[in-house]
């Protein structure tokens, strides 16, 4: 997963709130079982490609987009 040109985006009230922006485009998300259910309950996200991945590959990703 090359992240070196995407937004990162932590937390599900953040992702939530950038999914309800309409100033964004937001082409894919990149989320555990877990966080897609939760953000489920807070908005549509049903036009946005997801790519669901275990939350160790999510920590593991996060690392390397900060360095």
């Amino acid at each position: 997963m090359d992240m070196s040109d995407l937004d990162l985006i932590i937390g599900v009230h953040s992702v939530a709130a950038a999914l309800k922006n309409p100033k964004r485009n937001i082409k894919k998300l990149v989320a555990t079982e877990e966080g897609r259910d939760e953000l489920r309950k807070k908005c549509d996200f049903s036009k946005v490609d997801v790519q669901l991945v275990s939350s160790h590959k999510l920590q593991e990703e996060a690392k390397k987009s900060l360095q």
